[in-house]
């Protein structure tokens, strides 16, 4: 296959999005062969003639968007190299988080912010129902869980982990040093918890590495269903 035709195919490739009727399995997988395509021909996303920008837009059940779910879309920004993400507030009204890029990567981004979302707030009500998790403990869980999931997204190579984990010892020495006050155990409990269920989260590892096509078991989920 020369270059000309590889265009030809991601302009194709572009056009199967499940608003155009494929499936999600198949938006999933065409976003996984174009991003192979562009990597072998060196294509960039402006030699595809009629590559346009879309918008996926979703509507949160908060009137703001919590810090939590913002590291989420943090990491799925960077993750699809997408740019212009924006989660805004409106007056009265629930907020919305809207992911702008070529249609069928901002399609299958929108699909997995919302599953990811989906699934650890449903963590964390049965961690709370399970061990009394609640009030500000309840956001620590979900905060651990997203920057588990952050990482996730995202793997660091080894220099990164080592430099994170010195930070995190300075840090840690530094609290000591102004004796900052001690978590309590139910603090500790949710962060404990939060970072093995963003270890957990069912479609993490696979849809961000060479098999997007596990979005299926979420891509169908509602509205978001979100906490503070």
């Amino acid at each position: 296959m020369n270059r000309e035709r590889a265009i030809k195919l991601l302009e194709m490739l572009r056009r199967r999005t499940e608003a155009r009727g494929a499936t999600p399995a198949e938006a999933a997988q065409a976003v996984e062969l174009a991003e192979r395509l562009m990597k072998r021909y060196g294509i960039e996303v402006r030699d595809v003639e009629s590559e346009s920008k879309a918008t996926s837009s979703m509507e949160m059940q908060t009137k703001v968007c919590p810090w939590w779910a913002r590291l989420i879309i943090f990491g799925i920004e960077r993750r699809f190299k997408l740019k212009d993400t924006a989660y805004r507030r409106r007056t009265g009204r629930n907020a919305v988080v809207s992911f702008v890029g070529a249609e069928h990567i901002a399609s299958v981004a929108a699909w997995l912010f919302r599953a990811i979302v989906n699934d650890i707030v449903t963590r964390a009500e049965k961690q709370a129902r399970r061990v009394g998790v609640r009030g500000s403990s309840l956001i620590k869980f979900r905060t651990s869980a997203s920057l588990e999931l952050l990482d996730r997204l995202n793997p660091r190579t080894e220099q990164q982990r080592i430099a994170a984990a010195e930070l995190a010892e300075e840090q840690r020495e530094s609290q000591c040093s102004r004796k900052v006050k001690p978590l309590s155990p139910e603090e500790l409990l949710a962060i404990v918890g939060g970072a093995e269920a963003g270890r957990d989260v069912s479609i993490a590892a696979n849809a961000v590495g060479g098999d997007r096509t596990a979005l299926l078991s979420h891509a169908r989920l509602g509205r978001i269903r979100s906490g503070t």
